[in-house]
C-alpha cells in the first residue's frame, strides 16, 4: 500500500478489501461447516476477517478523543 501513489491509494484499499473478501468467501465453500474443525482454515479465516475490520478500526481509533490528556502528563 505504501508504495502506491497517494491518489491511487483509496483504490488500492478497495481491491485488497475486496481480495481478502473474495479469500473469505472461497474458505467458506471450501470447508463450510468443518471450518472450526480445522485449525489451519479458522486461523486463516481470522486473519481475512481481521484484514477486513482493520481499516474501520484504525479510522475509528484515529477520531476517537484522546483518553489521556497531554496536560495530565505533565508533572
Amino acid at each position: 500500500m505504501q508504495g502506491l501513489p497517494r491518489g491511487l491509494r483509496p483504490l488500492g484499499l478497495v481491491l485488497y478489501m475486496l481480495n481478502d473478501l473474495r479469500k473469505t468467501v472461497v474458505l467458506f465453500l471450501q470447508y463450510g461447516l468443518r471450518l472450526r474443525q480445522n485449525l489451519v482454515a479458522h486461523c486463516q479465516l481470522t486473519l481475512f476477517v481481521a484484514s477486513l475490520q482493520s481499516p474501520w478500526f484504525l479510522w475509528r481509533q484515529s477520531r476517537a478523543p484522546s483518553v489521556v490528556k497531554p496536560t495530565q502528563l505533565t508533572a
